[in-house]
């Protein structure tokens, strides 16, 4: 028998309400309340976690195709559209891994589900003057087969600029008031 767990059951077990059973009542509920509050802010954090992941992916998306000379530059160069790449991307279904024989306990996985969009875009870096300030900005310019469901369900009342320039630009609440 272990010594820590015979001396703990010696004193829950001794029948005299002393201090020591008061203390050790305490110790019980504290480190309870204590293992409690980090499971319910484990599950806090996941939370967060889950819902900011699922927005940067609905913004942002999973994977970019761009041209490899852009990596030097934040502005991507357009290459050309290629019709017949964009249908062979729509119609993967599933992604299966496979092994790598550097790495053994690594296990083949096969994705659930598929490639549900595929989108054009362009990003341009951008400046904003406000209050004599300026501030940096990326614009996001997408296609008219944007799938705006996903942004929709997070636009509270976005603010709509129309100019000679531009049809409609989306901006955040904060820019907006800033």
């Amino acid at each position: 028998m272990k010594y820590e767990p015979w001396i703990a059951q010696r004193l829950m077990a001794s029948g005299g309400g002393g201090f020591t059973r008061v203390i050790l009542w305490i110790a019980t509920g504290a480190v309870g309340l204590s293992v409690a509050v980090m499971i319910l802010s484990l599950a806090l954090m996941t939370g967060f976690k889950q819902e900011i992941t699922r927005k940067m992916f609905g913004f942002w998306g999973h994977i970019h195709i761009s041209d490899p000379r852009s990596i030097r530059s934040y502005e991507a160069l357009p290459f050309e559209y290629d019709a017949e790449l964009i249908s062979s991307l729509e119609s993967v279904l599933k992604v299966e891994s496979v092994p790598n024989p550097n790495k053994p306990r690594e296990k083949p996985y096969t994705s659930i589900g598929g490639i549900r969009h595929v989108q054009s875009y362009i990003y341009l870096p951008g400046i904003i003057t406000h209050d004599d300030q300026m501030e940096g900005i990326v614009l996001k310019g997408v296609g008219d087969d944007y799938d705006w469901n996903v942004i929709n369900q997070y636009n509270e009342s976005s603010t709509r600029w129309t100019s000679l320039a531009l049809d409609d630009l989306i901006i955040s609440r904060i820019t907006a008031d800033r």
